[in-house]
């Protein structure tokens, strides 16, 4: 895996879209700009603060999941969960 250092920026279109556009990012040592292409407004995300929202997200999902079981509610997959 290539680290990113000082400077050095990252700069790829993604496979992803937004109001019809493809999402651009660039990559930053500490941070990541999201925008859609030829947008000149950027989004900037830091990785860390991306990785902490991540994981609230999954614990929201496990505890929902736990909390289905009990119930035995049937998840979003059609599944008895």
């Amino acid at each position: 895996m290539t680290k990113l250092k000082g400077e050095s920026i990252l700069k790829r279109e993604t496979g992803a879209f937004h109001k019809g556009k493809p999402i651009t990012v660039e990559l930053h040592p500490s941070f990541i700009v999201l925008k859609t292409k030829n947008s000149r407004t950027g989004y900037i995300l830091r990785y860390d603060a991306a990785v902490e929202a991540a994981m609230k997200i999954g614990a929201i999902q496990k505890r929902t999941e736990k909390h289905d079981l009990k119930n035995g509610q049937v998840s979003q997959y059609g599944e008895v969960t």
